[in-house]
């Protein structure tokens, strides 16, 4: 970086975005006393479009709980081995045109015992100009400008394999890259986790340079063992769970106690608002359901202005009844995460790694095909039935029943839809008490009781 003065007359196309500062995590992942700096660029954002940039196609969780049990079932009965590589610097290792780091400026106030060698002239400095030589935190094209590199180490590591394959598997390597963390997975057979370690790094300091690996964290986050806390989640390869770590779900637990996420309240701002999306995207890698549930609050994230309250995306286009509804959706969002109990957690907020994958992944794995039912129904808006068996209801449509006159003018279920749920009955339902119930849906609906039993 370049710091001048705020007065240099060399500066009049400058564009000085603010800085911001957020805690670190060490290593062991507790907090550092430095802090990360944050470049609040959205001002020069707003003048260009992150598709003037590659793709930031990232990884998720999934693909890692993918490569884990496909490991566990190429190499029944041996152990499997997961470490993080951290590439130091990342995005500061990307050099910016000379002709577009006026883009990558910010003042800061003038302090006399952080510029020592220039006290003499500390009465004519009134402040300093930081312009940044490579690319920034902040900045909408940084996190595509640096895929292609991280992508690049990738297809490095996936072009090799070991020169022993009877001691070490003839299988190649693979690796996954979020930004600067890299993921191994592999099986402890012979020497092969750590020759894939050192081809990995080996490819790091051939395109990026040689202090490109953090040895510090390597030094803890390297070593290979069967647990790891993985871009924020902890993957057990042993006992194939993931878990969301208790500091997590408190910052979660935290932000949702300000009084401005309360039912009703519209004070809400968008930098608010971000960050409770952040923080959801996070526990969606193991919260089941939650990414759907997430499209309540995706409808509020429109707009540049952090300060600004949130309001409906294009909400000109819609009706006075369906923003209340995409209010009061969004209310319930976040009612049901600030209702959860901690003695819940561990249930809530983790899944088993096969359940991380697609249904049609899931049934390929032992075991897994014999727990399939499949059920199937038809669908209109209008006339629906609802199942309940102990507390819990299911609501289906219309076209899952067929109209009898020789029956009394009745309503009946299809055979096809019965077959399915008996099916599920059979299996699940021993002891329970039924009730299927006829009703319309609407602003008022209404259900009538069709049949009920115990068995």
């Amino acid at each position: 970086m370049l710091l001048v003065t705020a007065d240099n007359p060399d500066l009049p196309r400058t564009y000085s975005s603010p800085f911001e500062a957020v805690d670190k995590l060490l290593p062991d992942r507790t907090i550092s006393e430095e802090k990360r700096v944050v470049h609040d660029q959205r001002g020069v954002n707003a003048g260009t479009s992150k598709y003037f940039h590659p793709p930031a196609v990232q990884p998720v969780h999934t693909q890692i709980a993918r490569r884990i049990l496909w490991t566990k079932l190429r190499n029944p009965g041996v152990s499997v081995l997961v470490a993080k590589k951290d590439i130091a610097g990342a995005f500061r290792l990307l050099w910016v045109a000379p002709e577009d780091v006026e883009l990558f400026a910010g003042d800061l106030p003038w302090r006399k015992e952080a510029f020592p060698e220039e006290a003499d002239f500390e009465e004519k400095i009134r402040g300093v100009t930081v312009i940044y030589l490579v690319s920034s935190f902040g900045f909408s094209g940084s996190s595509g400008e640096w895929g292609v590199w991280g992508r690049a180490t990738e297809e490095y590591h996936r072009a090799n394999r070991p020169e022993e394959p009877r001691r070490d598997l003839r299988v190649g390597f693979d690796s996954k890259v979020l930004v600067d963390d890299n993921i191994l997975v592999e099986p402890w057979v012979g020497l092969r986790p750590w020759i894939s370690s050192e081809v990995f790094e080996a490819g790091v300091r051939l395109m990026l340079g040689q202090n490109a690996i953090n040895s510090a964290k390597d030094e803890v986050e390297g070593k290979f063992q069967c647990s790891q806390t993985i871009w924020g989640i902890v993957m057990n390869a042993e006992t194939e769970q993931a878990i969301l770590p208790e500091r997590r779900i408190l910052k979660g637990a935290q932000l949702l106690a300000d009084p401005k996420f309360d039912y009703g309240r519209k004070d809400l701002t968008l930098k608010e608002m971000q960050q409770f999306r952040g923080i959801m995207t996070g526990w969606a890698a193991v919260v089941r359901g939650l990414t759907n549930e997430l499209r309540a609050g995706d409808r509020f994230l429109g707009g540049m202005d952090g300060k600004a309250t949130i309001k409906l995306s294009h909400q000109e286009s819609f009706s006075k009844n369906q923003v209340t509804v995409a209010w009061e959706d969004l209310w319930e969002l976040f009612e049901v995460w600030m209702s959860a109990r901690s003695e819940a957690w561990s249930e809530v907020f983790g899944a088993g790694l096969r359940e991380m994958l697609p249904p049609l992944e899931k049934v390929g794995l032992p075991g897994e095909w014999e727990k399939v039912v499949f059920v199937s129904s038809d669908a209109t808006i209008h006339l629906w039935w609802r199942l309940s068996i102990g507390s819990t209801a299911w609501s289906f449509a219309r076209g899952s029943w067929i109209w009898s006159p020789g029956l009394g003018g009745r309503w009946r279920m299809r055979i096809k839809t019965a077959k399915s749920w008996w099916s599920i009955w059979r299996r699940c339902c021993r002891s329970w008490h039924l009730r299927v119930q006829l009703g319309t849906s609407g602003e008022e609906p209404w259900w009538s009781t069709v049949a009920t039993t115990r068995w």
